[in-house]
C-alpha cells in the first residue's frame, strides 16, 4: 500500500489511511522518528522499519520477501504522497515485476495544496520536484519553463531560495511567484510577488 501521509497537519490523515496503518504487517517509511509521531498520535503500534534513498536498494530483496510470502506492507514519506520526489520508485517497479499487488491511497499532495492557494488561475500546472543542484539541470528547468505558459511548482530549501531565485532572474526573467512555508501548519505562509520583489 502507498499511503499519503499529513504534509504537516497530522489531522489531515484519512480515515482508510489510518486503518491500513493499524492492519499492515509492517510500514516501511523516510525517517521512523518522524513517522512515530502519527503513529503514536493515532494508537498505532504496527513496526516501523526506515526505507530512504541510502537504504532502499540494499532492502528491496527483503521487502519483495515479506510481500512474496503474505505480508502486508506500507510504504509512507516523511509527509504527503510517497514516491513524489520521495524514494520508492525502485519499490514499486520490483513489486511490478514480481507481479505483487500494489494499491494507492490518496492523501494530501503539497503541489496540489499550493497551486490552490497561488494566484496563478490555470487550468494546467507543472511540478518539476526539488530543483536542481548542477548548472546543465539548472538551465534545462529554466529553458523549459520558457516554453511552458502553466505555473510550474518546485520544491526548495529555505537556506537556498535566494540563490535561486537569482539564477531564475539572470536566465529566465522577473517573473510572478507565489511562496508557500510551513503549510497546514500553525505558522502556514503564503506570499504572492514578483521574484524582484
Amino acid at each position: 500500500y502507498i499511503i499519503g501521509t499529513p504534509i504537516g497537519n497530522l489531522s489531515d490523515i484519512t480515515l482508510r489511511s489510518l486503518k491500513l496503518l493499524s492492519c499492515v504487517d509492517l510500514i516501511i517509511c523516510e525517517d521512523t522518528r518522524v513517522s512515530k509521531k502519527l503513529t503514536t498520535k493515532y494508537g498505532i503500534s504496527t513496526q516501523l522499519r526506515p526505507f530512504h534513498k541510502f537504504n532502499s536498494k540494499r532492502v528491496i530483496p527483503s521487502i519483495l520477501k515479506k510481500l512474496q510470502s503474505g505480508f502486508s506492507v506500507a510504504l509512507i514519506s516523511d509527509s504527503g504522497t510517497p514516491i513524489i520526489s520521495d524514494p520508492g520508485s525502485d519499490l514499486i517497479k520490483a513489486c511490478s515485476e514480481n507481479k505483487i499487488k500494489i494499491f494507492s491511497i490518496p492523501g494530501p499532495s503539497a503541489p496540489t495544496a499550493s497551486i490552490v492557494l497561488s494566484n496563478f488561475s490555470s487550468t494546467a500546472y507543472s511540478f518539476r520536484g526539488f530543483f536542481p543542484r548542477q548548472k546543465k539541470n539548472i538551465l534545462k528547468e529554466i529553458n523549459l519553463m520558457k516554453s511552458n505558459d502553466s505555473p510550474t511548482i518546485f520544491f526548495e530549501s529555505p537556506n537556498r531560495i535566494l540563490k535561486t531565485l537569482k539564477l531564475i532572474v539572470h536566465y529566465h526573467n522577473n517573473s510572478k511567484i507565489t511562496f508557500i512555508r510551513e503549510l497546514t501548519k500553525r505558522n502556514e505562509e503564503i506570499i504572492n510577488s514578483t521574484i524582484l520583489e
